[in-house]
This record gives structure tokens, C-alpha cells and sequence, in this order.
């Protein structure tokens, strides 16, 4: 049963693979929980899906043994979707229950709804095991037997359940799970890659084993005995010392198994052999038959040889770095020349060799003689040639190269330049894709893989057979993200299954495949969903919790070097691809792209224009590699990356230029360094790194363009001190602003007064047009960065990232630049009930501006308006591919297409017309990439803008940087003149004296700042709004201070006239008084003599006095006397009245009758 079952899925029956079945069934029988572990390739899936069959065929042939039963596996991969989604979960609003994947599955399983009740259900979880999820399973995997739900539900396990788990490794299984689960451990090495060789050799030889597993009526090649025994020796003569120089001697781009370079080999040879073996069918028949031909015979052997040789090559010798390759081109060279090298030259390898059990090929009795009968001609290494299967001989690369000239008005952005790698790309790509085999290209960033994979598959293979699909990952890409994005592309072929349109095989294109963030316990959920997908076919559906089937379909992946925001992919999804390592272009390359592109260019221009076209791409090329030599990347510097598109930046920038009779070979030089300072100086962060790129200019000037560098730019030398500074190239600018709207030429602006007033005629248009005027000052430093940011906008698909500190402004230029392109602004207005939903809206305000729109536009984003990091995620998303995956439904997606149309028509005429969705889609999204110029605002303070950077890579490959600095002296004192001059001052002198202080308030607090930050390392930010805030506090106070004295002024002004007042009042009474004094000496006078009266009078008034005080005294006496007598009397008289009235009252009680 166990060979049948192998033979029915092509496989070896390898006595060690036989012995983890027999353990895994062992296992089975005493345990209801057990895991398979090991690295990929050592054979756990096939162990458990051989067992699985065996059972199966036990069953059938023996109905009566209760031991044997039909097995149904049901698989999950627990990452790949949210632990909800697992287990289940409540509704955050309803608070309903809503079952998640594992509990329909174990329910199901646990009632006997799917199979037949003796039929063995295994719960199989084909993922890393973490200490987050799978320690819900521990009242499973115990002795309870227990699926425990959050709802409270409880579902026992039925004896015919088993618990599997297929993880690569144990690492952050916590020990509670290990203790619980009995444990297989499969090694790769003990199964080695030979099995893999014989199983593919017996699916192609003839009347072999596995033939009939092909499902195919007539065989895509068919090998003979002879070829196999030759094939057999060529890999014993090759490969094992290949994989040992991998091992010992190379540097992989992305790490690879033996098996799963071996695999690969198979891959590309299988692949060559079905066009290269097809030559040798029957023409009546479509037969392959065996021939004796001698000739045919030599030829048929020397299409093996090379075809497997070029397969060699491209598989197990392009896993490493540039300088590995090289290497493993001439240790090849070397061993094919004598294979006794190894013990020679390669002491490691044959160690390593030995410790394999290899043996010396025995070339007297193999057919493999150690040559080859057409051996591979190369200039430099093994990879300068293809084999041309049609014609059965080797040609170079550059053979292979179409004729190319570059049409007059082409854009710069969709010029491909065909070169080496464009044709290996293309070849490889369209080689093994038609075949339906996964690629995987690993290259530095900026190499063009994501261009060149993308040209390959929408336009070099036919349209009407393949569909593309593209998405691209980043660090904050979910699982469900990406499977929302896969399946909203698909259709529905039947009930489960889902793919392209019928006829057609889909190709889901992967950019950036490794940026997804590493989990705490390590796992990518993004990963492991494509993982899912490639391995077992397909997914959950995550509302119906139902298995989705997908069909024709392969997956094409890009992706950097691990390191610098891009972490390490999981070797269980690397061993699916075949991986393409491509380096850097080398010097002779890239000078060939860009020299065809210059030269095209200047065809127009005068001779002395065209004799420098070459010096430009030079100066170029070796500014670039002294910038990666030089300004190296730092925690506080994380910006420093350059690669291939600053390159192709500067070039760009160049081919502004319009032929004019002014423009000769110093205005070349010149706008050559400009370009150079916008793409490489306009990045750098201090003085020292613009020292040195200023000094690398001035290098470049003397040794390309045989120019003397003051020369060329003696006009800036404003100070006559006959030497060129750093500063003095801040007033070297190229723009298009200048002229009139007719006249757009992109010319130096040597005249800074004019380039004043032009500023402020924009500035003063903007502010009459906008509902928020701006109270700017054109001083020289905001002029900078408008005509930075106005070239970044000229260019199609511009796209700027400003980082500086707040109130830089960063905003304000570049709304001013926006309105001198004559483009619209769109910024989103963050409230506080700013969701997700609105951000969405707002996005496809923005794509349906730009794409359907008839004027291109600039959308304006803060970090300060970054409320969820999906935000980022989303521009990442736009930055790259010009679109948001899945943002428009159907519906809406419906309208754009015609919206676009009448712009389809305008540049492809009436065949617009029959553009289906898709082609009219496409073009929308071009339109969106050409005509959307995104402008980032970013703060360098603090973590998060390193974080983002290395998070979202398009933020630096798809950008153009501006960094605004600390304001300079200049800038100072234009802001301070500008805002102090609606203040009186007694003079100019003071003006000037205040405006300095200002100016050096700022710069020594900047200073000390400095100082705080060595001396107590803390950081003290000083910005432009400090300085602004300065000027305008000092202006407050001064006015308030002024109000104070001014009432001051008055309340002693007001004072000295009362004071004025009171003496003149004075005055008049002592005049009055004057006037009056004869007067009162008369008065005196008369009142002295009526004094004089009195006296004479008075001792008769004296001696009256005294007689009546003695009558008086006298009268009192008797006043006394008499006062006594009435009290006495008043006395007695109270005594009596209360007897009178008894009395009374007595007398009214005695009759007339004399009774009583």
C-alpha cells in the first residue's frame, strides 16, 4: 500500500520516508495531538498525505479490519487569518456571536456532518506554532479532549479525531503545548534532493513509474534510457559540487535548501526541454520516437547538456550577490577544466564533499565524458549566453537585443532601454510563467524588477492567456488586506472555486514580498496567506468560513535583501519559487541606457551641447556611486539611501532643457549640477555633507567636463572674493516660472530681483484667488524651495517628501509652487470624527481628480493628519502603483472607465472605442501616476518619521526630498524686516539694530540648545515658529509698553494742567483779597471799638449776673421743696385708689329694696 500510494503522487519510497510514515501512523494510534516538524523539503505534507492514502487503500482492500478507515484531513493555516477569525468572536456592536474557522471545522467533525462516522477526521494546522493561539488548544490537547469557545460552548473530541500540527520549528512553542503533543521531527538532509531527481525522472522516461500522474494525453517531452543515464551523469558530475560551493564559498541574496535549488534546476531544464525536444517529434504523428541517427543522436545529447548546464546556472549559481556569481563561474570554469581541483584550489568544498559521501565521477564508464560536446563561450562568466533551443547553439545576451530608438515626444517615464538584464528577466520570467512555475526576483532596491516584471507579463505575454494581477506589500499589510485585494480580482467559476476567466491563467505579482511586519513570535501573516494559497490551492473565505478553491493561478514575487526595514520570508514559502538573484547594474550597462537616452535627447541642440552628452551620464554614474560610498545611512540619517531612480532623476531633470540659442555647454554644466544638488544636496542634513558634495561638484566640473568650476559659475560669486561657497549655490536656480503661460522653458533665473517680484506677483495672484490668503515673505529662502518643489511638480508622477520641523513652511511654498504650476491643492481636514471611511472617500476624490480630471493635481498630507498608520500604508500604495487596491467597487469602478474613455480616445484614436474594462482601467491608473503629484510633510523629530521610512520604503524610492533646514542669516532678517515693518521707530538705525537682535536671539539659543544637547544629552527644538513667535512677543510688548506710557504721558500731562489751573486761580483770589484790604482794615476798626463798648459794659453785666444766679438759686430751693410734697402725696394717693374702687364695687351690689 505504501508504494502504491507513493507511486500514485510520484513519489520515491525512500526507506527513511517509509519509517516517519510508520511513526507518524505509531503516533496517530497513541496520541490525539501530535506535531510534524522540520524544514521544508524533509517530506512532512507528503508523510501525513502518503498515510492518509495508505489508509484509504488499507480500507478498500480490506472492509473488514476495523484498524483501517478513510481519512479526511481538514486543513487551516491559524496565521494566516486573525485569531477571531480562528476561534471565533462577538460582534463589538450587536455582541453576537459569530463562529470562527476552526469551530465550524471541529464541529462539524466532532457531529459526524462531514465523512462517514468511522472515517478518521484530522484537524490539521499547516502553520507556525506560537504562544498566542494555540494555547486556546490546551484543554483539546489534553486529556478533556475539549474545544472551549468564548462563547461557552464545549465540544468534545470523538475518538476517530486527531489534533496534527505541521510547523518548521518549535521556537516560541510555549512548554505547556509541547508537553501535551507527541512529536515527529523530519530532517531534510536524511531525504536529500537524489529522491527528487528520480521521481522527475520517472514522470518523462518513457513507459517510467509516474508517467501516467501527468494527466496529460500526449507527454510534454519524453526521455529514453539513454537520456536518463545522461542526464543522471550530469547531475553526478555537477551538482553536489555546485551546492557545496553554495554552501561553503557563496553569499545568498535570500537563503535557500539544497532541494529547493535542485527543484529549481528541474524547473528551468523541464521547461527548456519542452521547446528544445520538440524538434525531434514525428511531424505526422506529434509523436516523439526514439531515433538511431547518429547526428540526431549527438544533437538530442548536446541539447541535454547545454540546456541542463544553462539550467545549472540560473538555479543553484543565481542565489547569491554579484560577486558570488562571479565566483561560481569560475569555480565551474575551473572544475570542468579538471575535477581535481577540488582537493587543490577548493580544500573546504572537498571537505565538505567528503563529508557527503561523494565520489570522484568515473568518466570512463558514464556516458558524461567531462566535457561538454558544445561548450558555453563567455567574455567575463557563464552567464554572458543562452542556449537557443531552436537553434541549437549558444548566443549572448546582447545578441538578443531588439534594435531600439526612442520615438520623438516619448515620455520619459515609460523609456526601457532593452539591455542584459531586460532580456534575462524577460526570458527567464516568460520561460518558466508559461509553464506554470512560481518566480521569485531578489535584487537592491531601484534595480527596475518591479518594471521589468510588470513589462514582461502585461506586455510580452499574449493578453488574452494570462491576466496580471498586482499588489504590492508593506510593513503594515494584513492577511486580509491581501486576500481582499486576490479576491476581489477573481471570478466565480462554480460553487467554491474561483480563478480568472475561463481560458486564462492569472498572474499575481507580489512587489516588496518581504516588507510585512515580523509578529512578536515571529509569524507574517501576509506570508503565510500566499503561503497558504501556493500549498494547499486556496483559503477561507472570511465570511462564509467556507474553503475557497483557486485555480490557475501563479504567483511572481520581487523583493529586496533582507535588512533595512525588509525582514526574512519563511523558507516554507521560499522552497515554492524559483529564485532570481539580480545585482546592481554594472557601470558599462547603465552608461548604455542613459548615454541612448542623452544623445536622444541633445539631437537637437548645438554641437558643443552634444559633445558633452556622454560627460553628463559619467558625472552621473560617479556622483551616484560616491554617494553610496560616502553619505552612508545613520540612526539620525536614516534618509541616506540612494539607488538607481536618483540616477535616473538627474537624467530626467536634464531632459527639461530646450534647445535656445542662450543654452551652450556652461548652461549643460550648470543645470547638471542643479539636478545634482535637487536629487543628492537637497537631502543632506549639515554643513559637512554639503562640504563634501559641494567639493565632489567642483571635482566633477574639472575631471567630465574639462570646465574650471569658477568659471562656470562666476555669475553667483556676488562678494567678488573669486572663490564659489556652498551658499553661493543656493542661488543657482533652473524653473519654467518666469516667462509668460506660453513660453514654459526651463532656464536659469540668474536676476534674483526679478525672481523676487515674479514671486510676489504669484504670491499676490494667490492670495486674490484663495478663501485663505498667505501672509508670506519672499525672502531667498522660501524662493528655494518653491522652485525646488515647482520642478518636482513638473515632472509626471512628481512626488515630494518635505521633512522639516513645524512652521518651516512646508505647506505654504507648496501651495504657492501648486498655483505657479497651475495645479489644485487637495489636503484632507482631520475633525475628530475622521475615520477610516472618510480617508477612503477622500482618496477616491483624489484618484478620480487625477485620473478622469483634465488638469493634474497636488495632494498635500501632514504627519500631523496621520491618525491610523493604514493612512501611510494607503500612500505607500498610491506612491507606488498609482492606486489603492479594491477602493472603488464595481459600480464606481464602471464609471470611471467611461469617464476615461474620451482621454483613451486622445491618445489611441478609434481604437478606444472596443478598450474593454480592464485597458481602460489600466490607462486610468496611468493617468493617476502621471497626473497626481503627492506632497508629503513630515516632521524629522522623534521615532516615528525613521520608523515610517524604513516601514514604507515608496516614501524614499517614489520621493524626491527636500530637507528644510535651519533657517539662514538671510532668512532671519528678511522674516524680522518683513513683519517689523508696520512699526514706527525714531530711525532706521533702530530698525536695523532690533532686526539684528532678532536675528541673534535665534541663533544663540540655537547655539545653546546645542550645547544642552552635548552637555545633558536632551534635545531642545528651536524652529522657525519660535522665531516668528519672538518677533511677533516683542511686537505685543513693545505695544502694550507703549499704550503704558502713552497713558503715563497723558496722566502727567493732565496733572500739570491742573496744576496750571489751580495757580492762576490762586492768583485771582489773591488779587481779590488785594482789593478787599482796605475793606477789612475799616472792618477791623469798627469791631476793635464796639470791642471797646463792651468792655466799658461789661462789670455791670457782671454784677447783674450774680444777683439773679442768688434768685435763681434761691427759686430751686423751693422748686425742691415742692417736688418732695408731690411725690409724698402721689404715694399716699396709690394707696388709696385700689381701696375707693372695692368700695365702689361694693356699692353696686346693694338693692333698692334694701336687699342684696
Amino acid at each position: 500500500a505504501f508504494e502504491d500510494a507513493c507511486a500514485k503522487r510520484s513519489l520515491i519510497p525512500e526507506e527513511y520516508f517509509w519509517d516517519k510514515v510508520v511513526q507518524i501512523y505509531d503516533m496517530m494510534v497513541v496520541r490525539h495531538g501530535f506535531m510534524i516538524v522540520g524544514h521544508p523539503f524533509s517530506g512532512k505534507s507528503s508523510a501525513w498525505k502518503i498515510l492518509a492514502d495508505i489508509l484509504g487503500l488499507l480500507s478498500e482492500r480490506y472492509p473488514q479490519d476495523k484498524r483501517w478507515s478513510k481519512v479526511l484531513p481538514i486543513l487551516q493555516n491559524p496565521k494566516s487569518i486573525t485569531m477571531g477569525q480562528l476561534y471565533g468572536q462577538f460582534d463589538p456592536v450587536s455582541h453576537e456571536w459569530t463562529d470562527g474557522v476552526l469551530a465550524i471545522n471541529y464541529r462539524n467533525a466532532a457531529s459526524n456532518k462531514i465523512g462517514n462516522p468511522e472515517d478518521r477526521k484530522w484537524i490539521l494546522f499547516d502553520g507556525p506554532v506560537d504562544a498566542i493561539w494555540i494555547e486556546n488548544m490546551n484543554t483539546v490537547l489534553d486529556d478533556n479532549k475539549k474545544l472551549c469557545l468564548m462563547s461557552g460552548e464545549i465540544i468534545a473530541m470523538t475518538d476517530v479525531m486527531s489534533m496534527m500540527f505541521e510547523p518548521m520549528d518549535l521556537l516560541v512553542a510555549s512548554p505547556a503545548t509541547v508537553s501535551r503533543c507527541g512529536m515527529i521531527y523530519m530532517e531534510p538532509e536524511k531525504l536529500g534532493w537524489k529522491p527528487l531527481l528520480a521521481a522527475w525522472l520517472q514522470t518523462y522516461l518513457k513507459d517510467g513509474k509516474f508517467v501516467h500522474n501527468t494527466n496529460l494525453e500526449v507527454p510534454k517531452f519524453v526521455l529514453y534510457l539513454s537520456d536518463v543515464a545522461h542526464i543522471q551523469g550530469l547531475f553526478d558530475w555537477l551538482v553536489e559540487p555546485s551546492l557545496c560551493f553554495v554552501r561553503k564559498e557563496k553569499s545568498e541574496m535570500s537563503p535557500t535548501v539544497d532541494s529547493n535549488l535542485i527543484m529549481s534546476l528541474l524547473n528551468i531544464f523541464e521547461s527548456l526541454l519542452i521547446k528544445a525536444l520538440i524538434k525531434y517529434k514525428n511531424p505526422d504523428t506529434g509523436a516523439e520516437e526514439e531515433t538511431t541517427d547518429a547526428k540526431r543522436l549527438k544533437m538530442r545529447m548536446q541539447d541535454l547538456e547545454c540546456c541542463f548546464f544553462f539550467a545549472l546556472m540560473w538555479s543553484i549559481g543565481k542565489s547569491g550577490t554579484s560577486e558570488s556569481q562571479s565566483k561560481f563561474s569560475t569555480f565551474l570554469e575551473n572544475y570542468i577544466g579538471s575535477v581535481d581541483c577540488l582537493e587543490t584550489s577548493y580544500q573546504g568544498i572537498w571537505n565538505l564533499l567528503m563529508m557527503r559521501e561523494w565520489k570522484k565521477p568515473d568518466f570512463f564508464t558514464s556516458t558524461v565524458k567531462g566535457t561538454f560536446a558544445l561548450p558555453m563561450p563567455f567574455k567575463s562568466d557563464f552567464y554572458d549566453c543562452l542556449y537557443s533551443v531552436e537553434d541549437s547553439k549558444w548566443k549572448f545576451w546582447a545578441d538578443m537585443l531588439p534594435a531600439y530608438s526612442i520615438a520623438p515626444d516619448t515620455p520619459y517615464s515609460t523609456i526601457v532601454v532593452p539591455n542584459n538584464y531586460t532580456a534575462q528577466y524577460s526570458f527567464m520570467i516568460e520561460l518558466l510563467v508559461t509553464q506554470k512555475k512560481h518566480v521569485l526576483v531578489c535584487g537592491p532596491t531601484g534595480t527596475g524588477k518591479s518594471v521589468y516584471v510588470y513589462n514582461t507579463i502585461t506586455t510580452q505575454l499574449p493578453q488574452d492567456q494570462y491576466k496580471a494581477l498586482c499588489l504590492g506589500f508593506s510593513a503594515k499589510t494584513s492577511a486580509n488586506m491581501t486576500q481582499d485585494i486576490i479576491d476581489g480580482k477573481l471570478d466565480k467559476r462554480r460553487k467554491g472555486v474561483f480563478g480568472p476567466p475561463p481560458g486564462q491563467h492569472s498572474i499575481i505579482f507580489i512587489d516588496d514580498l518581504n516588507m510585512p511586519e515580523v509578529e512578536e513570535y515571529g509569524a507574517q501573516p501576509p506570508i503565510e496567506l500566499v503561503r497558504q494559497l501556493m500549498d494547499n490551492g486556496g483559503w477561507y473565505d472570511l465570511k462564509e468560513k467556507s474553503w475557497k478553491t483557486i485555480v490557475d493561478t501563479s504567483v511572481i514575487a520581487a523583493m529586496g535583501p533582507a535588512g533595512g526595514g525588509r525582514n526574512g520570508v519563511t523558507p516554507r514559502l521560499l522552497r515554492h519559487f524559483n529564485l532570481f538573484s539580480f545585482a546592481e547594474f554594472d557601470d558599462n550597462t547603465l552608461r548604455r541606457i542613459f548615454s541612448i537616452i542623452v544623445q536622444w535627447h541633445f539631437q537637437a541642440f548645438p554641437t558643443d551641447v552634444k559633445s558633452v552628452a556622454d560627460a553628463v551620464v559619467d558625472a552621473t554614474l560617479e556622483t551616484y556611486r560616491a554617494a553610496m560610498k560616502a553619505l552612508l545611512p545613520t540612526p539620525q540619517k536614516s534618509h541616506y539611501t540612494f539607488n538607481l531612480r536618483d540616477f535616473s532623476r538627474i537624467v530626467q531633470g536634464v531632459l527639461l532643457s530646450k534647445p535656445s540659442e542662450s543654452f551652450n555647454k556652461a548652461s549643460l554644466i550648470r543645470l547638471w549640477s542643479h539636478e545634482a544638488l535637487r536629487v543628492f544636496g537637497d537631502r543632506l542634513v549639515d554643513d559637512t555633507d554639503r562640504a563634501w558634495f559641494h567639493k565632489h561638484l567642483e571635482v566633477m566640473c574639472t575631471t567630465k567636463f574639462n570646465a574650471t568650476f569658477y568659471d562656470t559659475f562666476k555669475h553667483l560669486d556676488r562678494d567678488a572674493k573669486k572663490a564659489i561657497s556652498v551658499s553661493d549655490m543656493r542661488n543657482l536656480i533652473f524653473g519654467d516660472y518666469m516667462m509668460g503661460d506660453d513660453a514654459k522653458l526651463y532656464q536659469e533665473v540668474k536676476e534674483m530681483t526679478e525672481l523676487n517680484v515674479r514671486m510676489e506677483e504669484y504670491l499676490q495672484e494667490y492670495n486674490q484667488q484663495s478663501r485663505k490668503p498667505m501672509d508670506l515673505v519672499m525672502f531667498g529662502f522660501a524662493i528655494e524651495h518653491i522652485s525646488r518643489i515647482s520642478r518636482i511638480l513638473k515632472m509626471p508622477g512628481g512626488n515630494a517628501l518635505l521633512v522639516g520641523v513645524g512652521g518651516s513652511g512646508r505647506q505654504s511654498v507648496t501651495r504657492l509652487a501648486a498655483h505657479m504650476a497651475g495645479y489644485s491643492v487637495f489636503q484632507i481636514e482631520i475633525s475628530k470624527n475622521y475615520t477610516n471611511a472618510e480617508w477612503r472617500e477622500d482618496l477616491k476624490t483624489i484618484l478620480r481628480g487625477a485620473g478622469v480630471g483634465s488638469q493634474p493635481m497636488t495632494f498635500l498630507f501632514s504627519d500631523t493628519q496621520i491618525k491610523n498608520e493604514t493612512f501611510v500604508e494607503d500612500i505607500n500604495n498610491m506612491l507606488n502603483n498609482g492606486e489603492v487596491p479594491n477602493i472603488f467597487p464595481s459600480d464606481e469602478r464602471a464609471a470611471i472607465c467611461e469617464a476615461v474613455r474620451p482621454f483613451a480616445k486622445q491618445v489611441f484614436g478609434k481604437v478606444a472605442t472596443d478598450m474593454g474594462p480592464q485597458e481602460l482601467y489600466s490607462f486610468f491608473i496611468r493617468r493617476v501616476k502621471q497626473n497626481l503629484h503627492i506632497v508629503l510633510a513630515f516632521s524629522p523629530i522623534g521615532d516615528a518619521f525613521r520608523d515610517r521610512l524604513r516601514k514604507f520604503p515608496a516614501l524614499i524610492n517614489c520621493c524626491t526630498i527636500d530637507w528644510f533646514t535651519a533657517w539662514p542669516s538671510d532668512a532671519l532678517i528678511a522674516v524680522a524686516e518683513r513683519f517689523l515693518s508696520t512699526v514706527k521707530f525714531d530711525s532706521d538705525a533702530v530698525r536695523t539694530s532690533i532686526v539684528s537682535v532678532c536675528q541673534n536671539f535665534h541663533q544663540d539659543v540655537i547655539n545653546l540648545s546645542t550645547d544642552f544637547l552635548s552637555t545633558l544629552k536632551r534635545r531642545n527644538y528651536v524652529t522657525p515658529t519660535s522665531y516668528l513667535e519672538l518677533i511677533v512677543a516683542f511686537k505685543q510688548n513693545l505695544d502694550t509698553k507703549r499704550v503704558e506710557v502713552s497713558q503715563a504721558k497723558m496722566r502727567y500731562e493732565t496733572g500739570l494742567e491742573k496744576l496750571a489751573f489751580a495757580a492762576d486761580q490762586v492768583n485771582k483770589m489773591q488779587k481779590e483779597l488785594e482789593d478787599l484790604q482796605p475793606e477789612l482794615v475799616r472792618s477791623a476798626h469798627a469791631t476793635e471799638e464796639l470791642m471797646g463798648q463792651i468792655e466799658q459794659k461789661m462789670p455791670g453785666v457782671l454784677e447783674t449776673r450774680k444777683v439773679v444766679s442768688a434768685e435763681a438759686a434761691v427759686a430751686q430751693g423751693e422748686a425742691d421743696v415742692v417736688t418732695a410734697q408731690k411725690n409724698d402725696v402721689e404715694a399716699d394717693l396709690a394707696v388709696a385708689i385700689p381701696a375707693l374702687e372695692e368700695a365702689v364695687a361694693a356699692l353696686g351690689t346693694i338693692q333698692p329694696d334694701g336687699g342684696c
